[in-house]
């Protein structure tokens, strides 16, 4: 089949889940059509910011454009590649960045489209409503299927999985990667926080990384050891602790 496949939006963390569904898609023989939906939205940004900067010099009261206009130019092109691509499949992995009007037209162009959700359950009511306009979809936590069911029938779940060729043991390579006893990077949503707090870390070494605003009388915020990191370098803490 010829597929198109929409990245994520981030450059980190989900980013794995396009390069590894695009790869198998394509060892399995099928064609695929990238949209790059991470750099659309870079240059979404430097447009509007190029074009505000020379309005504002005209009208001083213009509103600066926000992140959800970036967005919004960023996944507009889409569908008139699927279109002109002549696609069997649209296929849009997270959706957390793809604006779901873009979906909406997908769906009264009939181009089938399939939803992989990876925020679920933290993101589960975003989710829930983006399903109602595609084809089918997917979620990567199972005790969710039953909720999205309400919004769309055909939604399956569909487990984590890995790339050898990133993600496994042995750290020849790693030396210059701190070992922790403990590491966990991602996002401190408050369920996160809640089962970390529960945990007694005097004499464990944890390391947190990845997005955590934390105040900073908060007992987890010693333990917050860097921001964002690139996906190999998560791979490789984690290898280390």
């Amino acid at each position: 089949m010829r597929l198109a496949v929409c990245h994520p939006g981030a450059d980190t963390s989900t980013s794995d889940v396009y390069d590894g569904l695009v790869a198998a898609l394509v060892r399995a023989g099928h064609e695929v059509v990238e949209y790059l939906l991470n750099l659309r939205i870079g240059r979404a940004k430097s447009w509007y910011e190029f074009n505000y900067r020379r309005a504002k010099k005209i009208d001083p009261t213009i509103v600066r454009p926000t992140f959800a206009d970036w967005l919004y130019l960023a996944g507009e092109r889409f569908l008139p590649i699927c279109l002109r691509e002549h696609v069997d499949w649209a296929i849009v992995v997270t959706g957390q960045y793809f604006h779901s009007d873009w979906l909406w037209m997908l769906q009264r162009a009939n181009v089938p489209t399939a939803l992989l959700c990876t925020e679920t359950p933290y993101d589960q009511e975003k989710e829930a409503n983006a399903l109602r306009y595609v084809t089918c979809g997917w979620t990567n936590e199972r005790s969710s299927v039953e909720y999205l069911r309400q919004y769309n029938p055909h939604v399956w779940y569909l487990p984590h999985a890995y790339d050898p060729e990133k993600h496994h043991p042995g750290q020849e390579d790693d030396e210059d990667v701190p070992a922790h006893d403990v590491v966990f990077v991602g996002t401190g949503f408050s369920e996160r926080i809640e089962l970390l707090m529960g945990v007694d870390w005097t004499g464990i070494d944890l390391g947190l990384y990845g997005n955590w605003e934390l105040p900073r009388s908060h007992p987890l915020r010693r333990f917050v050891r860097g921001g964002v990191v690139p996906n190999k370098y998560a791979a490789a803490l984690y290898r280390r602790a």
